[in-house]
């Protein structure tokens, strides 16, 4: 898409997508600073890889950087492709509270697989919230008549129904 005229940029939210591994080609702009104050992951490895910062980014954090970009480096005379990446909803389930309280109450049973549904529930809600925060914003910036939104996902979680929790073996 550079090579075609259009502004490239991409912000991301986790450790496997950062320019280390190369994602970064092709963008003219690239934000993988992962903070650990933004952080809801502490590890100090991945895949035998070393995390020196944080190892990924809520959405809130996210979105307040990608709305920037086009704010402050968008040129009206070129089209631009902006990537997104959300690392919510992913475990650790760390959602907000007002996004918790639509899903989780004291009638959640914990330690069980419900508890694990209804974060994953409230994950996903942030989530939502996060996309639709950043499309609000593109139209308020005046370029959404003009914007094509792909909205994909790598994988969802097992969360016991064909018999494992997570997503290691998908």
């Amino acid at each position: 898409l550079a090579a075609a005229g259009y502004q490239t940029a991409a912000v991301v939210s986790s450790f496997v997508l950062t320019k280390k591994f190369g994602f970064d080609q092709g963008f003219g702009f690239y934000d993988d600073e992962l903070l650990p104050a933004e952080s809801t992951m502490t590890t100090t490895s991945w895949e035998g890889h070393t995390v020196s910062a944080g190892f990924d980014r809520r959405g809130d954090h996210t979105t307040r950087r990608a709305i920037t970009w086009p704010e402050r480096n968008r040129s009206i005379t070129k089209p631009f492709f902006l990537f997104v990446h959300y690392f919510d909803p992913h475990s650790p389930y760390e959602a907000p509270d007002d996004h918790r309280a639509h899903f989780i109450d004291e009638t959640t049973p914990f330690g069980e697989v419900g508890e694990f549904v209804a974060e994953y529930d409230a994950e996903l809600h942030f989530a939502d919230a996060m996309v639709g925060r950043l499309l609000d914003a593109l139209d308020e910036q005046g370029v959404t008549d003009d914007t094509l939104v792909v909205l994909t996902a790598d994988h969802g979680e097992g969360l016991m129904q064909h018999g494992y929790m997570l997503h290691g073996v998908t």
